[in-house]
């Protein structure tokens, strides 16, 4: 089980830092740092924290199946839709940003 990957997905996604990210969660720092780089598995307890803080789907974040985010059916988009969410959840934060910008311009004209 590889859940440091999703962790570190889930944290770009929210634009936070592992700080932070820990903070929100009620996770001791040192915790979620070594949850964060693979040192350590994260107990059932902190994972349901992250679940419920974030909205993630447990079996996301434990299997990699399924949607990130609770609450999102699979068809409620393309499958061309798919790929562009995919392709941005993959972006840094700060490509996101410019994308937001940009796609914000592109709506008002």
């Amino acid at each position: 089980m590889n859940i440091s990957k999703r962790l570190n997905q889930l944290i770009e996604l929210k634009q936070l830092n592992i700080k932070d990210f820990a903070e929100q969660c009620d996770i001791p720092y040192r915790s979620m740092y070594n949850y964060v780089r693979g040192e350590r598995e994260p107990n059932l307890e902190a994972l349901s924290k992250i679940s419920q803080t974030f909205n993630v789907d447990l079996n996301w974040l434990i299997s990699w199946e399924g949607e990130i985010f609770k609450g999102v059916p699979k068809d409620a988009f393309s499958d061309e839709e798919n790929q562009l969410i995919t392709y941005y959840r993959l972006m840094p934060g700060i490509v996101q940003n410019a994308m937001k910008v940009a796609f914000k311009a592109i709506s008002t004209e």
